[in-house]
């Protein structure tokens, strides 16, 4: 099976992502960095669940998941983590008086929904092995 990367990610899903590589990497100003990205998200369908999300996050902190990754390929842990927010989130609805398909909050698919292409990793190996031949230059 091939591993998840950015590129099969929905908007949604790869935001979350993103969130969380910024709260790992925050680490020890986590709380400076939620209200940061609180303020950021402000009129964003995801702001309303950000207890949520930043609770998932403490969870996999807390059980000692591991790391995120840092390049286009996701680790496991963050796959595990979009499995427990496609869980923890509000399925996505309509809001009234909103347009009719105007989601009020983010959809996170679990891992298995998702379409493995594979492309991110490869890329990845393509630019390691560009990054070797150039330092051999």
């Amino acid at each position: 099976m091939s591993p998840l990367g950015f590129s099969d990610l929905s908007e949604d899903e790869a935001l979350v992502v993103s969130i969380y590589r910024g709260w790992v990497e925050s680490d020890p100003c986590r709380a400076d960095y939620e209200r940061t990205i609180t303020a950021r998200l402000d009129h964003d369908p995801l702001c309303r669940d950000l207890a949520i999300v930043f609770d998932a996050f403490s969870d996999m902190d807390d059980a000692g998941s591991g790391t995120s990754s840092t390049g286009p390929v996701l680790s496991p842990v963050e796959e595990r983590l979009l499995d427990d927010l496609s869980k923890r989130l509000p399925q996505a609805r309509g809001r009234a008086g909103a347009p009719a398909g105007t989601p009020t909050t983010r959809v996170i698919r679990p891992p298995s929904a998702i379409e493995r292409t594979g492309s991110d990793a490869l890329l990845s190996r393509v630019n390691a092995a560009s990054w070797r031949v150039a330092a051999c230059l």
